[in-house]
């Protein structure tokens, strides 16, 4: 099984760890699945529960065997650019044998844009 963790900055308000639950299932949704091989979890880097660490062991009992972690961030801050991948590091010294990887932040993607012009000519009022 392979595991895609979103990790998401974390809040003190219960509804964004809602919020990321249900983005994770609907993430789930429009991977290809070929019988149950990809699992996507939920974490947050802080103010929240589950924590990166936690997910990743948790990923492990369920049968990964490789996991890789998806930046639910905008922009390069200091969790993009130091945090996140010195949690990665660790992850994989903690677990050498599985391959750990720290993908771009979502912010990061190309399409990102486009979508955002979409969304906005679809939400605005006329």
């Amino acid at each position: 099984m392979h595991a895609l963790i979103l990790l998401a900055h974390g809040s003190r308000e219960p509804a964004a760890t809602v919020d990321l639950e249900r983005f994770a299932a609907a993430v789930l949704q429009h991977m290809p699945q070929i019988p149950t091989k990809n699992r996507v979890y939920p974490a947050f880097l802080s103010l929240g529960s589950p924590n990166l660490s936690e997910v990743v062991e948790r990923s492990l009992q369920d049968g990964a065997v490789s996991i890789d972690i998806l930046p639910i961030f905008l922009f390069s801050g200091s969790h993009v650019l130091r945090d996140i991948p010195d949690l990665g590091r660790e992850m994989q010294m903690r677990y050498p044998h599985i391959p750990i990887q720290i993908l771009p932040h979502i912010g990061s993607a190309p399409s990102l844009a486009a979508f955002t012009v979409e969304k906005w000519r679809e939400w605005k009022t006329p």
